[in-house]
């Protein structure tokens, strides 16, 4: 909106001073009804006004200028974010050497960042749909099939399925403690650490001078490696749960390690069991003691066996009462679909699962993975 001087009327005590610095125009810059900036223009060329036409070009110019400074914040707000995640991936031994206080400034750039683009959630989302597998990942001797539903425009679960080489395949659930863009964000931040780098050392692949040239970092290295950042700063009040696991797919060996997150379910046609029992039951970035962080565990596949790596979204549910729907709820859904083919399977738990909610929508993001050995495979 542009306001010619004059309509402030001589008693406005800005007009004086506009008038001795020769400003005959303020132009109101906005984007989306909100304004972003100001802009001074002094009187036209030989003449004390401007005329309609000329108001009309500068009005129309004003809207553009305001939606390319906005569209510019949008971009700064972006490559701030972006830097902070190549930082976090660029020199993992650097960071390892990081002093507390320079891990709490990092923090303090993150939180500063997810308060920017608080209202950017939407956009938030959209970044973190991006490293979302666009399809069943291609193992070979497996199939394979996801479902991820968030309650908002962003979550804080994310998932990831990428293969480590030719015969091994890597695959990690994280579950960041609450919703929206902050938790979205470190979501996003702990999945690009979590994805190998090409011709990269990585959190999950490191470089080697003699053939093979690479070696795939075991699980229990890589939880460590993780505590070992976020836990470096206890002012730090965001904790998550992770399960990573590398899967031979020549062989079936299957290798986890867990950081509070439920256990893998393993299922064979009409019959499932969870891994109770299994290693390192702390969440990262909690301010205690980290328990069973000395082992990974381990099982192998046998054709026709399939497993399922969940967040607590599948397991914390209410019926249309508010009860708590009981634990075995997800394992029974996943007994009942266990004679369907792995895509449908994870369709119809989904889909079994909000009917015992009463068809309400689910409470907190859901994600659901699953894995099958192929029948057949290496002769079987």
């Amino acid at each position: 909106m542009a306001t010619p001087v004059e309509a402030w009327g001589i008693q406005h005590p800005a007009s004086g001073l506009a008038r001795r610095t020769g400003v005959a125009l303020l132009g109101l810059l906005t984007a989306h009804e909100a304004p972003v900036g100001l802009v001074a223009l002094g009187p036209p060329a030989g003449r004390a006004e401007y005329t309609s036409l000329e108001l009309e070009v500068i009005e129309a110019s004003l809207a553009a200028a305001g939606l390319a400074l906005h569209t510019a914040h949008l971009n700064s707000v972006a490559a701030k974010t972006s830097l902070i995640l190549r930082q976090a991936s660029e020199d993992f031994r650097e960071l390892n050497r990081m002093k507390q206080e320079q891990l709490h400034e990092q923090n303090r750039a993150l939180e500063a960042s997810h308060l920017e683009m608080s209202r950017e959630l939407e956009a938030a989302g959209s970044l973190q749909r991006t490293i979302i597998p666009p399809g069943p990942a291609r193992i070979p001797g497996f199939d394979s099939a996801w479902a991820f539903h968030p309650i908002g425009d962003a979550s804080g679960d994310v998932f990831g399925v990428f293969p480590l080489d030719e015969r091994h395949v890597g695959v990690f659930l994280v579950d960041v403690a609450g919703h929206g863009t902050a938790a979205a964000m470190l979501s996003f931040a702990i999945s690009r650490l979590l994805y190998p780098m090409p011709g990269q050392d990585s959190l999950v692949k490191r470089r080697l001078r003699k053939p093979p040239y690479y070696e795939i970092v075991p699980p229990i290295q890589v939880l460590k490696k993780l505590r070992s950042w976020f836990e470096g700063d206890m002012t730090n009040r965001t904790h998550f749960t992770l399960i990573y696991a590398v899967l031979d797919a020549e062989s079936g060996d299957l290798e986890w390690v867990s950081a509070g997150h439920l256990p893998p379910i393993f299922a064979r046609a009409d019959e499932c069991f969870r891994y109770q029992q299994q290693s390192a039951q702390t969440p990262i970035g909690l301010p205690i003691a980290p328990q069973g962080d000395k082992g990974s565990n381990r099982a192998t596949l046998a054709p026709g066996e399939r497993v399922f790596f969940y967040s607590d979204g599948l397991v914390d549910i209410r019926d249309e009462k508010g009860l708590w729907l009981p634990d075995s709820s997800l394992e029974g859904a996943i007994t009942r679909t266990g004679r369907l083919p792995i895509r449908l399977s994870v369709e119809r738990v989904i889909e079994r699962l909000e009917q015992r909610a009463g068809r309400r929508p689910f409470e907190d993001d859901v994600t659901l993975v699953a894995l099958e050995r192929r029948r057949g495979a290496n002769g079987h």
